[in-house]
């Protein structure tokens, strides 16, 4: 008989997202899993087909358009699809200096 892993409590902090998930494809980037989660809930209520309500800013983590439309290609045909706002936003943390500042949600 092997041995068995002890069942842990988990908080919500520390909770593993579930594989798949919008959660799981934010914390896949080599950002702080908690603190992106909060920005893509403040920025979207985590809703990959969100627009702002000024009608300028799209997506999970709300890719301010007037800035963003002319540097990523398919922004307009891809913003509202999880993986590439997301991989978008990345791009916008790495050029940011690995940091929150484009965002109006900030940790």
């Amino acid at each position: 008989m092997g041995a068995s892993q002890p069942d842990v409590a988990r908080n919500a902090d520390t909770a593993v997202p579930e594989e798949g998930s919008i959660e799981a494809l934010i914390c896949s980037y080599d950002w702080d899993c908690g603190t992106a989660l909060r920005i893509a809930e403040c920025e979207s209520g985590m809703d990959p087909s969100a627009v702002g309500w000024t009608g300028e800013s799209f997506g999970l983590f709300q890719l301010y358009a007037p800035v963003w439309a002319h540097v990523f290609p398919g922004f307009w045909e891809l913003w509202a699809h999880a993986e590439w706002n997301t991989a978008s936003a990345w791009t916008i943390y790495v050029r940011a200096g690995y940091s929150w500042a484009p965002w109006d949600c900030r940790p």
